[in-house]
């Protein structure tokens, strides 16, 4: 049976990508280098080994199904407070910034704050971050504003009152999300 709106085929490439063009654009680029040259190992030999093998082209029609079903930021119905680690290695932080960019450009800006905490791994918030959070999307909801509440500051105070396992919310803006291609590269037609 298939299900409407399902995904089908391939939605991700890296056909066409230049990868020592994407790590001169990355905000990790000098950390990259360096751990190479402790490790004393050949990065452009490795970037050159990832350009050649970058052979894995998209299906288009499952790239035009992904963008119109499952593309966050193309418009918010209820607030929304978004918190993330400074330090996610399974999902990038830049990536929150390029969230952060759609929702504001889809004309939903307001209804988007986004906080971060400082911190190594994925969704390793303690319990006093978390519900500070809450509360903070808790007044959003009944007040109709966010005001302070889900500032860095407010936050931090907010998590430290409750007493409970520590907070760490700090002001922090992401580098912007290195991308190989927008446009996926169709295979060449023999």
């Amino acid at each position: 049976m298939r299900w409407p709106g399902r995904r089908t085929g391939n939605n991700s490439w890296n056909r066409g990508v230049d990868y020592a063009r994407l790590l001169a654009g990355s905000a990790h680029a000098r950390q990259v280098r360096a751990l190479y040259r402790t490790a004393g190992l050949d990065l452009r030999a490795d970037l050159a080994s990832l350009t050649r093998g970058a052979t894995i082209a998209a299906d288009p029609a499952a790239v035009r199904t992904a963008r119109r079903t499952s593309s966050a930021g193309q418009g918010l119905a209820v607030p929304l407070l978004d918190v993330h680690t400074i330090a996610d290695n399974l999902v990038p932080v830049e990536q929150e910034r390029q969230f952060g960019d759609r929702v504001r450009r889809a004309g939903d800006g307001a209804m988007l704050r986004q906080a971060y905490v400082e911190r190594q791994g994925h969704c390793t918030f303690t319990t006093a971050e978390t519900v500070a959070a809450l509360h903070a999307l808790e007044h959003r909801v009944t007040t109709g504003r966010w005001d302070d509440a889900a500032t860095p500051a407010a936050l931090q105070r907010s998590a430290t009152a409750l007493g409970l396992d520590g907070a760490a919310y700090v002001p922090y803006r992401p580098a912007r999300l290195t991308v190989g291609r927008d446009r996926p590269e169709h295979p060449a037609r023999h």
